[in-house]
């Protein structure tokens, strides 16, 4: 089985400085190899669209991928992995998506965004059946995946036209339009913002299996500053100079 750790980096990505020798090391421990999507070569998203939301269409690239390899863990550039961590392949039958809900358990806070996007998505692209489309919306920043379905991620289908976060919906779309089974992961392993109690706290993010917490992901520009600031705890957990 050839299976890879895959991440996205195109045009400048300053986080990488602190996510890549970490996603380096931990495919080596986990015999995966390490592949970077640097080019722009989707090109999807239309020129108007921020520079930034148009490089989350390059994401794409994973269907190229995925007839490359058999078995893919991506993550988002914007991420850091404890070493407790475990092989996610070991976590996801290969006949399913792994992933994490990006929404509140309870419904409440943000969650209503994600549904208004799969749902202007169904109008766009076709309304999915309704057990489907009432599935958690995940995040696509951590994703365990397999070649067998690698037609979700085809930059040649219609993705849809407007919302938030257009090729995260677009993918969460196609899985459950082709049928694909999505295996849930717990929070722990795409620790965000979205778990607003505990995110500010260092000690849970990073703190492994004691916290139940093994990948984190600093979504969006504003937790940036705190990825530096727990970059060197991570780096140095990874026996890496804590100054890298």
């Amino acid at each position: 089985m050839r299976a890879a750790l895959v991440t996205l980096a195109v045009g400048e990505v300053p986080e990488t400085r602190w996510s890549h020798p970490v996603f380096r090391a931990y495919a080596q421990r986990h015999g995966l190899e390490f592949v970077v999507i640097d080019e722009w070569r989707v090109r999807k998203g239309g020129w108007f669209t921020p520079k930034r939301k148009r490089a989350q269409f390059e994401k794409l690239q994973l269907h190229r991928l995925l007839g490359e390899y058999d078995r893919v863990i991506f993550f988002d550039a914007d991420i850091l992995i404890h070493p407790e961590c475990p092989n996610l392949l070991e976590l996801v039958p290969d006949d399913c998506l792994g992933a994490v809900s990006d929404e509140q358990a309870d419904g409440g806070g943000e969650t209503w965004k994600r549904r208004d996007d799969l749902d202007r998505a169904q109008k766009a692209l076709g309304t999915l059946p309704a057990e489907r489309a009432a599935e958690p919306y995940f995040n696509t920043g951590v994703m365990v995946l397999s070649a067998g379905y690698r037609a979700v991620f085809d930059p040649a289908r219609c993705w849809p036209p407007k919302g938030r976060w257009r090729e995260q919906t677009g993918i969460n779309y196609n899985a459950r339009s082709d049928g694909v089974k999505i295996n849930y992961l717990n929070q722990g392993y795409n620790f965000s913002p979205l778990v607003d109690d505990h995110w500010q706290d260092a000690a849970c993010r990073c703190g492994g299996s004691a916290s139940g917490v093994w990948v984190v992901h600093y979504a969006g520009l504003v937790d940036r500053p705190r990825m530096a600031e727990d970059a060197p705890c991570f780096l140095s957990r990874w026996n890496f100079p804590p100054s890298l």
